[in-house]
Parts: structure tokens; C-alpha cells; sequence
């Protein structure tokens, strides 16, 4: 009989530490959940867009521009040129200008200074890059910036 006694004592004291352990996962739940809601929330925001990076040749192949426009969107831009030599090692001795051409012709030609640029809308943009290397020879590129919102 006391036996019985004992399994009637932890049924009667079970429903209470049911109660209990519920409340416990309950608080872990919740604790994990704000765990991931503040990974969520405070990741970094995503890179600026920019225009797919080009590599175009010149100079009969023997040299190449690298050029990358960001964020490729009406305001300011940074203008991202790198004259690399046939072996993909920096060209030496060379300068280079760069205008962008306004979608369809209408409006002035915007120059690049410093790397900078300020594109007053959106559209498909003509880039005119002229390349001077060392030996005095001129080269101009030509190629398309879509400019987004």
C-alpha cells in the first residue's frame, strides 16, 4: 500500500511541473527568437549596385581597360578605371579622359573628374574613355552605362 501512496503523491505533484517546464520553454523559445531577430535585423545592408565591371581591350589586345561604374544610378557615381598591360600587370605612363554621352542626345556630354561623376538621369549612357598611353599614341573606347534608379 504505501507504494500506491507514492504514485498517487507524483501524480499529484506532476501537473505542476508540467506548468513549469512549459514556462521554461516558453522562455527559451522566446529567448531564441530574439536571438535571430537580432541576427535579422542587424545584418549588414547589402552592397551598393554598380554596373558589371567591362574589361576592354585596346591597343591591338595588347593592353586592357577594367571600368566599373557605382552605384550606376542617377546622383553621384564613382568611376572606376584600371589600365592594365597585356600580362594584367598596371600599364605605366598612361592618362585617360572620360565622358558620358546622355541617352538619345539630349542634353551635354558629363566629364568624369577624379573618378567622380554626377549623372542627372537615368538611361543607357554612351561612355567615351580615351586612352593615351606612353608612346603618345590616342585611343578612344566606346560602351554603354545603364543607369538605374
Amino acid at each position: 500500500m504505501p507504494a500506491l501512496l507514492g504514485a498517487a503523491v507524483a501524480l499529484v505533484a506532476l501537473p505542476g511541473a508540467v506548468a513549469l517546464l512549459r514556462r521554461r520553454w516558453l522562455a527559451a523559445g522566446g529567448v531564441a527568437l530574439l536571438l535571430v531577430a537580432a541576427v535579422v535585423l542587424t545584418r549588414p545592408a547589402a552592397p551598393a549596385a554598380q554596373s558589371a565591371p567591362a574589361r576592354i581591350p585596346f591597343a591591338g589586345g595588347q593592353a586592357f581597360v577594367d571600368l566599373a561604374v557605382a552605384p550606376a544610378s542617377a546622383g553621384a557615381n564613382h568611376v572606376y578605371v584600371t589600365v592594365l598591360a597585356r600580362d594584367d600587370s598596371p600599364a605605366r605612363g598612361v592618362s585617360y579622359t572620360a565622358v558620358l554621352n546622355s541617352p538619345g542626345g539630349k542634353g551635354k556630354p558629363v566629364s568624369v573628374r577624379d573618378g567622380q561623376v554626377m549623372i542627372p538621369r537615368t538611361g543607357e549612357w554612351e561612355l567615351a574613355l580615351t586612352v593615351r598611353p606612353a608612346d603618345g599614341a590616342e585611343e578612344t573606347i566606346y560602351g554603354v552605362v545603364d543607369v538605374a534608379d
